[in-house]
């Protein structure tokens, strides 16, 4: 059973106020701080993920290896800012479980959310892997073709080759945003041979045109944030294949929908916008492989994914939404030293299904 989140600072009550810290260049400076050993002892693996639409597919992944110690003694998982390891021996140990964590749209390895997340569950004695989905994370020159995010059949391989190294004893998966919509499809596509024991998604994207439509509606900073992003990854993917793109009559849309209409029209085989959303949307029967529990955070003051949506989970699977009144889009800030709320589930949720 998750506890409710409440902030005990009312400004800390507020969804844009959440959203906004949770991505700040203050958060990111003191994760940076306090994620040092995790990024020092990552390594890089660029993952094999099979011939798609007849090219190979490679994508990166920094797994961080971790010291194990079993927690399943333990009554709860302490706040993070007690998982303290410095008397802890950090050597290899192969034993450990897997922990992969997937960034939100446009985000990457180093994002702050999944930082936190990733440092709470490396402390807590997990190998931490954290992937990047294609052309994220500065990735754009490992493969030709473009992102799209119904591409799941690369990260479903990519996955099932990260377990099948560091996760034998037992894995789980963590998502964001758009992560979050791709560790469930993962997960209802994993083979139940795999030994993925929990899954986590936070804030994910349930079904994808009500969240463009509230980036393009509601307050124009996150608009801007987006659409300013995109672009820029555009232009990474321009400079690493300049035969084959050009983005110059791209660069003047200035909406995610625009942008959107104009990338599946040029960039997919999609037959139009529509086709392409439903696709990756998750209120249908797409999940219906689900044969283990997963677990989605959401909350209701969200600017970004629409509390609506989750309504339209599928009732009959194996999910347990938590939808939470504060939390913004993956913010769940619980103070001013910006500790996150969801890091402490994280860990309390691995404890309790992958160390089973």
């Amino acid at each position: 059973m998750i506890p409710p989140f409440k902030p005990k600072n009312p400004l800390l009550r507020n969804g844009h106020v959440q959203t906004v810290i949770s991505s700040s260049g203050l958060r990111k400076a003191l994760l940076r701080h306090r994620a040092s050993e995790l990024m020092q002892n990552a390594v890089e693996h660029i993952i094999p993920c099979g011939t798609i639409e007849g090219e190979p597919v490679r994508l990166q992944a920094w797994v961080s290896h971790s010291s194990w110690v079993s927690h399943s003694s333990l009554p709860a998982a302490p706040h993070p800012s007690q998982l303290g390891i410095s008397a802890v021996d950090r050597s290899t140990n192969p034993d450990a479980p897997l922990a992969i964590l997937i960034h939100g749209w446009l985000g990457g390895h180093e994002s702050s959310y999944l930082l936190s997340t990733a440092v709470a569950l490396y402390r807590a004695g997990y190998h931490v892997a954290r992937l990047n989905l294609r052309d994220h994370g500065d990735t754009s020159h490992l493969n030709r073709r473009m992102f799209h995010s119904a591409r799941t059949e690369e990260v479903v391989n990519a996955c099932r080759w990260l377990i099948s190294r560091y996760g034998t004893t037992g894995a789980g998966l963590v998502g964001f945003s758009l992560g979050g919509n791709f560790v469930l499809r993962v997960a209802a596509d994993l083979d139940a041979a795999v030994p993925l024991k929990a899954t986590l998604a936070v804030c994910p994207v349930i079904d994808p045109e009500p969240t463009m439509i509230a980036i393009d509606s509601g307050w124009s900073g996150y608009q801007w944030y987006f659409v300013r992003k995109w672009q820029r990854t555009l232009a990474a993917k321009e400079a690493a294949f300049p035969k084959h793109y050009h983005f110059a009559d791209q660069r003047k849309l200035g909406y995610v929908s625009s942008l959107t209409d104009y990338f599946v029209a040029n960039y997919t085989d999609f037959r139009d916008t529509q086709d392409y959303l439903a696709n990756y949307s998750l209120t249908g029967e797409r999940l219906a492989g689900l044969t283990r529990t997963v677990n989605i955070i959401a909350a209701e003051d969200d600017p970004v994914i629409p509390a609506h949506t989750y309504k339209h989970l599928p009732k009959h699977l194996p999910i347990e939404l938590s939808m939470q009144r504060y939390g913004g889009h993956c913010g769940f800030i619980e103070d001013f030293r910006l500790h996150c709320w969801t890091d402490e589930q994280a860990v309390r949720l691995f404890r309790e299904r992958v160390e089973r």
